[in-house]
């Protein structure tokens, strides 16, 4: 399935391994490869969407079919490893990609949707709907995260 965005941005979905380039310069920048794959990336239920502009990737999220147990959806997806190319942030594509992909959930009957949220991307994530729904606790060699999640009912 794909989408076209504001006549440049293409949403698509992608592989797993599609991933790793953009999590490793992003989220894990001079740590081993390994850390960029995830241990639920080719479970059932996952899926992982790319954003393209002019046909370059420049930002990803992975979606899990996965409950926490803090909350109380029946049908919950954790989405993690979002991450946007330093040079195409602040122009819409992860708002574009959460939007995307909050509607494909919809579709699969998913009601709740979360994340383990860096600090720094609260105000994204608040923007798009979702609350904190936790302390801020820590995740060893990543920093500080909050948990947050949006109802889709």
């Amino acid at each position: 399935m794909e989408i076209l965005f504001s006549c440049m941005l293409l949403i698509k979905e992608i592989t797993s391994k599609d991933t790793t380039p953009i999590r490793s310069e992003i989220l894990r920048p001079g740590q081993d490869i390994s850390t960029c794959i995830y241990p639920s990336d080719d479970d059932p239920g996952a899926f992982h969407l790319g954003a393209f502009l002019e046909g370059n990737q420049v930002a990803i999220v992975s979606f899990y079919k996965e409950n926490n147990p803090q909350l109380s959806g029946k049908v919950q997806f954790r989405f993690r490893g979002m991450a946007t190319l330093d040079k195409y942030r602040n122009k819409g594509f992860a708002s574009d990609l959460l939007a995307f992909a909050f509607k494909k959930i919809k579709h699969l009957d998913g009601d709740q949707i979360w994340c383990n949220a860096r600090m720094n991307a609260i105000a994204l994530y608040e923007k798009m709907g979702m609350e904190v729904s936790s302390e801020e606790f820590d995740i060893p060699g990543i920093g500080p995260h909050l948990l947050m999640k949006i109802d889709l009912s």
